[in-house]
């Protein structure tokens, strides 16, 4: 399932300058701290627009944002979308929380009524 089985855990935030509204950090701090209780290594990649694509991901966190931040990422997320998607084919899992979770599905209306695409990895 994994892809990297070598080294830490490697749990990637995605967009966590935009998507983070909530304090979604703290989901990516309290899985990497319950993996670390049971005695695996862990490492947190950010990974915001314009980076360098995480080579390994074991796990995937994403969270919610304002429309404005959703915007923001949405370009982004539909480049590295396939991405994504082998990941999901490899059965890499991922958490993704509020906004993310919007974009994740196929598409999402904001509350003034414009509509972002989203990258179809959720039936919504």
């Amino acid at each position: 399932m994994a892809e990297n089985t070598a080294g830490p855990l490697r749990i990637v935030q995605l967009y966590p300058r935009d998507m983070n509204i909530y304090g979604d950090w703290g989901n990516t701090l309290t899985l990497k701290r319950r993996a670390e209780r049971y005695g695996l290594d862990t490492e947190i990649v950010d990974y915001d627009p314009g980076d360098p694509w995480p080579e390994h991901a074991d796990l995937f966190v994403g969270g919610g944002g304002q429309d404005s931040g959703q915007f923001r990422v949405a370009e982004d997320l539909a480049a590295v979308a396939p991405r994504l998607h082998e990941a999901v084919e490899r059965g890499v899992p991922m958490l993704a929380i509020c906004g993310l979770y919007q974009l994740f599905g196929r598409s999402f209306r904001t509350g003034a009524g414009e509509t972002l695409p989203g990258i179809g990895i959720f039936d919504l």
